[in-house]
């Protein structure tokens, strides 16, 4: 998963961007051929160093955030919401309209205008953003999984995480939202003496126990950081029955009527 989520990551912070001021080449990063070969490059038995992006292209950073929302629903018709909703930084841009605390997500720009990064700050411009609310279908279209997070870069992995515990582990929704967290999306300028991705663990849980095995597997940075997720599922059982529930990182909750 972290190796995996160190590909991603380089990917879409080289190429990701607002589509009204550049091409973002979607379909060549979704070929399975192309899939494949990334794939690939996952050993068993070593770690990529340095992970670049696919094709040739600049990468940026990106700022995370720790005061995001998310909100999972399914209702008495079977109609699934996942949504996740930011202000980006505590209190977000300090200023209120209306009773509502206006985001500066502005933050989330690479900073370097001017650069060609897709992400470059630009008057008018969309900066990128790592949320990714998710309904999982199953055979036939019907709701399998509403997921989500909040959590900032964590988040496509926070994703993962759920749907592989529940559809893969057999895990419970509780279950799958409480275990350790792993990551691969920190860009750090030293790593093994050259820019990387590091690889994380959660700290304080079961996962930092991997960063000896992760080590010996070549990772050439690993570190325990804290991975505060805040994460909401349900599951639609195969009898229709719905279970749920929240992040213990945070202050959600499940709740059913």
């Amino acid at each position: 998963m972290i190796e995996a989520s160190r590909l991603a990551g380089v990917d879409a912070r080289a190429f990701t961007g607002d589509p009204a001021f550049g091409r973002v080449p979607l379909a060549a990063l979704r070929d399975p051929a192309y899939l494949d070969r990334r794939a690939a490059l996952i050993s068993p038995t070593t770690a990529v160093h340095p992970v670049r992006p696919g094709p040739a292209g600049p990468s940026g950073a990106r700022s995370g955030n720790d005061t995001t929302s998310q909100v999972g629903i399914v209702d008495a018709y079977g109609n699934a919401l996942s949504m996740t909703t930011t202000v980006n930084m505590n209190f977000g841009a300090g200023l209120e309209a209306r009773g509502i605390a206006l985001n500066n997500v502005l933050t989330n720009f690479s900073r370097a205008p001017g650069t060609g990064d897709p992400d470059a700050m630009e008057p008018r411009k969309r900066p990128v953003t790592s949320m990714a609310p998710t309904l999982v279908l199953a055979p036939g279209g019907k709701i399998r999984l509403v997921a989500g997070s909040a959590g900032g870069d964590g988040i496509p992995d926070y994703v993962a995480q759920q749907v592989l515990g529940t559809l893969v582990h057999g895990m419970s929704p509780r279950e799958a939202l409480a275990q350790g967290h792993v990551s691969g999306q920190t860009a750090v300028a030293d790593c093994g003496g050259q820019p990387d991705v590091r690889s994380d663990a959660e700290k304080g849980t079961a996962a930092e126990r991997l960063l000896p095995r992760l080590t010996a597997l070549g990772h050439p940075c690993v570190a325990a950081v804290p991975l505060r997720s805040g994460a909401a599922l349900i599951e639609v059982t195969t009898g229709g029955h719905l279970r749920g529930a929240a992040d213990p990182r945070r202050d959600g909750a499940a709740a059913g009527g």
